[in-house]
């Protein structure tokens, strides 16, 4: 089995979730475990990391047992482990595709 820990690390900021409706939320923890399956199976698995872990995520996940998922859950915003300058903030409403990752 890969080790999932070695991996580049993954952030998934969930500090948006209060925004969510219901359906929206289910959508997402449905989606975390999709990503999560998916890269188990990857060739060079990522550690994944979801911040903003808390509220209603925290509970729709929990009764999923995304818990055993093997993320890294944790409750505060991204930036409060990790310094901005270090980071590569990936949308949806980006121009530019990511071709490669530097790891330092």
């Amino acid at each position: 089995m890969k080790n999932v820990e070695e991996g580049q690390p993954l952030i998934i900021d969930c500090s948006s979730q209060h925004l969510l409706t219901e359906k929206e939320l289910m959508s997402l923890c449905r989606q975390l475990g999709h990503c999560q399956a998916a890269n188990k199976k990857a060739e060079k698995p990522a550690k994944i990391i979801v911040t903003g872990y808390k509220g209603k995520l925290k509970e729709q996940l929990t009764k999923m047992g995304g818990e055993n998922w093997g993320m890294k859950l944790m409750e505060d915003h991204y930036l409060e482990y990790f310094p901005k300058d270090q980071l590569v903030y990936l949308t949806g409403d980006a121009t530019e595709d990511l071709i490669e990752i530097d790891k330092k």
